[in-house]
């Protein structure tokens, strides 16, 4: 179903990223205080509401558009909503805020009319209200006369890991996550003629790297099914794994379209190209390092010095030659055709200031532009 979209795109190659996204220094701690406030308010009110609001509108209104820009304004083909907030905790503390009324069979499932994601409605308002020529998107751009928004939700997996459950999985306790997981995707898709919901994504860190007990691979793939179920046919699903260990657990499931992975920062995370096609999946890798402490301990281990001001920042940033290195590799491995998205391998949030990961992003895109028509 998704190679039909693709072949309406310009280039072969997009880029998309995967997610979080510095602040501006000194604005986190507002943030965090105002995030769930904000949460409360659009429940039940459109996003003009956060406008009179002047705590809301200066500490999460105008961040989050703020953050959106600069990605925007790099070339991104698919820009994720800039992820401000505890990646646990955003999903989590609405889940245990707003139960459904059948969460005495089972807990962690949401109410699901109260499944929302404030990025998603703040930029949906800004993109409609704001002069297309005022949002700088380069010419290039897929977003370029429709704004392409990607939405990555915590995995149902990760969250179950993450709650008090552990690693031993009841069954009826993650089909509740998993359904929780889809009630967030459902409400986060948007078809507008300024800006379109292109790539749901969930989030699955952990899969590859821990063992999990009283449940089978069958049921960990219907699981990861569930959570994507019932969405539009024309929007990409993607799996957002670290490891590509599990993969076959990804493979196997319908609804997913892409798997993606960290690759730049592990050129030998693969798997074979015939698995993808026998499985009639994609695959997404980074092809530009995040791995921020890593990428500082290694220059150390070398003998590098790494300062804290922002020109030996930069040098921490994969040289133009390094990305477009691990590009070639992946297209030699993977076949063009299989690789519909690529971009960094994970989220920015340790990359500041915004400008650092504002850089790192169009480095990328520019690698992918001048190799890829």
């Amino acid at each position: 179903m998704a190679s039909r979209v693709y072949i309406l795109m310009a280039r072969k190659i997009l880029v998309d990223d995967v997610g979080s996204f510095p602040l501006i220094e000194g604005k986190r701690d507002a943030f965090d205080q105002h995030y769930l406030k904000a949460y409360q308010v659009l429940l039940d009110n459109d996003v003009s509401s956060m406008l009179d609001n002047r705590g809301l509108w200066l500490h999460v209104y105008e961040p989050i558009v703020h953050s959106f820009l600069m990605k925007l304004q790099t070339g991104l083909d698919v820009v994720n909503y800039p992820q401000h907030f505890n990646f646990y905790g955003q999903f989590m503390r609405p889940v245990a805020l707003y139960p459904s009324s059948s969460d005495d069979m089972a807990p962690y499932l949401i109410d699901e009319t109260r499944a929302i994601i404030p990025e998603v409605k703040i930029l949906q308002h800004y993109i409609n209200e704001t002069p297309v020529e005022k949002l700088g998107i380069p010419e290039f751009s897929a977003s370029r006369d429709q704004v392409q928004l990607k939405v990555c939700i915590t995995g149902p997996i990760e969250l179950y890991i993450k709650s008090d459950m552990g690693f031993t999985v009841y069954k009826e306790i993650l089909q509740n996550f998993c359904k929780t997981v889809n009630a967030f995707a459902r409400n986060s898709i948007i078809n507008d003629k300024r800006i379109k919901t292109k790539i749901i994504a969930i989030d699955e860190p952990s899969l590859g790297f821990i063992d999990l007990f009283n449940i089978d691979e069958h049921e960990l793939v219907e699981s990861l099914a569930l959570a994507l179920e019932n969405l539009p046919e024309d929007v990409i699903k993607q799996v957002h794994l670290h490891s590509l260990r599990d993969a076959q657990i990804p493979l196997q499931a319908k609804n997913i379209d892409v798997i993606t992975c960290e690759f730049a920062s592990d050129p030998t995370n693969m798997i074979e190209r015939k698995l993808l096609e026998q499985h009639h999946k994609k695959i997404r890798v980074g092809i530009c390092r995040t791995n921020y402490n890593a990428i500082i301990g290694k220059m150390i281990e070398e003998g590098y010095s790494v300062g804290t001001n922002y020109e030996d920042q930069i040098k921490l940033v994969d040289s133009e030659e390094k990305i477009e290195a691990a590009l070639k590799k992946a297209i030699q491995h993977y076949g063009e055709d299989n690789l519909p998205y690529v971009g960094p391998d994970c989220g920015l949030s340790s990359w500041a200031p915004p400008e650092l990961a504002q850089l790192l992003l169009k480095r990328v895109v520019d690698v992918v532009r001048k190799n890829i028509s």
